[in-house]
């Protein structure tokens, strides 16, 4: 199953969101919690609403919390850590120390293999768009080999979840596990027929075929 890259992992559909949430909110006591939940209308005023008050952050927060806390794998931990990224911002302390602990504890039990799994929650703990996609890889495996077959697989995978393809072209060939690989295959051979093209066609010289077969 391909994953999704950073960007798209946190385009969360608003209506999807809103229900999930309403789970939460049918047993919530506090009437302006309440209020501010059902005035809002879109993901943004539902993150202007939540963010401008203390205690709906607070009440949100926990709930999330608690599922995340309670996720049977990280694809699950994901999800209800991009659900509380996007709710509540950077400007919840609580929110953020919490993001700073999980991150030591997955770090921590990285054992063998940096996975696609664990890097896939990662990316939402860490100002994701200041590191390099190298620089957090060497990150996850910094405390295991990483010159080993499995890891060249797993490097290999997050280059092209998050569609880095000529740095997964450079392991690809240096596997001989496949798996989840396969799944990226048409990404890689329409990248691969890009880039010939490219080398095939300089500018100048396709426009001046089109201009003299048009």
């Amino acid at each position: 199953m391909k994953r999704l890259d950073y960007k798209t992992s946190r385009m969360v559909d608003f209506q999807q969101l809103y229900a999930f949430l309403n789970t939460f909110i049918m047993t919530c006591q506090n009437e302006r919690v309440k209020t501010l939940f059902y005035v809002s209308e879109s993901m943004e005023q539902l993150q202007m609403n939540i963010q401008d008050d203390v205690q709906a952050c607070e009440f949100f927060f926990r709930k999330l919390k608690r599922c995340a806390d309670q996720a049977d794998h990280y694809i699950e931990l994901e999800k209800f850590v991009v659900y509380m990224d996007l709710l509540l911002g950077t400007r919840y302390p609580p929110f953020n120390q919490y993001k700073k602990n999980l991150l030591k504890v997955i770090l921590s039990h990285i054992d063998h293999y940096f996975t696609s799994d664990e890097y896939c929650v990662i990316r939402h703990l860490i100002p994701f768009q200041q590191y390099s996609l190298d620089t957090i890889i060497k990150q996850g495996q910094r405390y295991i080999e990483q010159n080993n077959e499995a890891n060249r697989y797993f490097a290999c995978e997050i280059y092209l979840i998050e569609g880095q393809y000529k740095q997964a072209l450079s392991l690809v060939n240096e596997n001989e596990f496949t798996g989840i690989l396969l799944d990226y295959q048409e990404d890689l051979l329409r990248y691969k027929r890009k880039k010939t093209w490219q080398q095939l066609w300089k500018p100048s010289d396709f426009v001046h075929y089109q201009q003299r077969y048009a």
